[in-house]
């Protein structure tokens, strides 16, 4: 049904298009006729009062991401990513470097964050470990209370 109304809709769209729009080909063809009526009647899927922007979901925000979250394991908070198949597939510094500047202006002022300051260049190196080395790992967990890096980019 969603694509016969989807094709309702596009086919109006074609022929607002085509009659602003002189073709001859397309006048010549006769008349169209489309009966879309009772489809389009019955659409109401309770979204209309909602704004667009929050219909968009978390995961389409980023531009290097496909999914970023806090978590915790064994007690200990580790901002836990998953980034888009070009990414992966990256070994550009340009996109290292944007996709992780991309991290810090979204969770930097987290407080799992922000509490570790100080070992932000040590959070840097666990991603770039990810990023360089570890790239078949599902998801990439970076963990803001590290000090330094093992060869597990942890």
């Amino acid at each position: 049904m969603k694509n016969k109304v989807w094709q309702c809709k596009i086919m109006g769209i074609l022929l607002v298009i085509v009659s602003i729009i002189p073709n001859k080909a397309l006048a010549s063809s006769g008349n169209i006729e489309i009966n879309c009526s009772t489809d389009l009647s019955i659409i109401n899927d309770g979204l209309e009062d909602i704004p667009i922007s929050n219909l968009v979901s978390s995961e389409s925000v980023f531009k290097y991401f496909d999914d970023v979250t806090w978590i915790q394991r064994d007690g200990i908070w580790s901002l836990s990513i998953s980034p888009k198949n070009f990414v992966r597939m990256s070994f550009s510094n340009d996109i290292l470097i944007k996709s992780w500047n991309e991290l810090k202006e979204n969770f930097s002022n987290d407080l799992q964050w922000s509490q570790y300051k100080d070992n932000e260049d040590i959070l840097f190196e666990q991603y770039k470990c990810h990023f360089f080395k570890a790239k078949i790992k599902n998801r990439w967990n970076i963990e803001p209370f590290r000090e330094s890096i093992d060869r597990l980019c942890n």
